[in-house]
């Protein structure tokens, strides 16, 4: 009896470390961090390490610990700052970094970056701001400097500010043709197989109160974009509405 018991528990635990370590962990999985929006709480405790990325243009050190990613896609031109500037500095020693990227998944650009990890003042925090084009598709990653199991928790929000003038290498997302088509991931930053289908149902499901992405296909913002941050019921509805072939 106290074997399996012992094995039931292993694979619960298992099952449970796997969960976390697949939430917004990969580029793919981004998490919409939206502008002027709430502070999202985050831990790269259990985070992969993100390989294969391009150097940062202020000189940030490449991730050599784990990170998580967020996107934002600014519907007017303007700066954004991006912040981890919020947990109490004297019980928090996880120094982050900022890393901004544009493009797709498969083949995104590094634009900017925190290098200073004391950019929030004293404490292991930063923050970043650039300059973001209308329309354009951004990716965060917040990442660090491995804290050998003191904890790696962070906060992080976005807040819009003046206009200005954007240099950006990526251009402009094209209007989504078959947003509710948004599985399977297909590895290379791009999802669906021109069908919405059961896999597109399922997709909804098992990502139900995500903070956004590829599954938040509702509402029809009318500019091209869709969604409101999070998955529910309104994408479940607009993707059984929409079965079938894509047109």
């Amino acid at each position: 009896m106290m074997m399996r018991w012992m094995t039931a528990f292993a694979v619960c635990a298992c099952m449970t470390t796997t969960m976390a370590v697949h939430a917004n962990d990969v580029c793919s999985n981004a998490f919409d961090l939206e502008i002027d929006g709430d502070v999202l709480a985050g831990d790269n405790d259990t985070a992969g390490v993100d390989g294969g990325l391009n150097d940062c243009p202020g000189g940030a050190p490449p991730p050599t610990d784990g990170g998580r990613w967020y996107r934002i896609v600014p519907s007017e031109t303007q700066e954004i700052t991006i912040s981890t500037c919020f947990l109490d500095k004297t019980f928090s020693f996880y120094t982050t970094y900022i890393s901004v990227y544009c493009g797709d998944c498969g083949s995104v650009e590094c634009i900017a970056d925190s290098a200073d990890s004391n950019s929030c003042g004293e404490g292991p925090f930063s923050s970043i701001t650039f300059c973001a084009a209308a329309n354009v598709q951004y990716y965060v990653l917040i990442h660090g400097i491995d804290n050998f199991g003191f904890g790696e928790a962070f906060q992080v929000a976005a807040t819009g500010g003046n206009a200005c003038e954007p240099f950006t290498p990526c251009d402009p997302l094209e209007p989504a043709l078959c947003p509710w088509d948004c599985a399977p991931d297909n590895g290379d930053g791009t999802f669906g197989n021109s069908t919405v289908n059961v896999d597109d149902l399922i997709a909804v499901i098992t990502s139900f109160g995500n903070p956004g992405g590829p599954c938040d296909v509702a509402p029809d913002n009318g500019d091209g974009t869709f969604g409101n941050d999070t998955i529910n019921v309104d994408d479940l509805i607009a993707i059984i509405n929409n079965f079938g072939d894509c047109q």
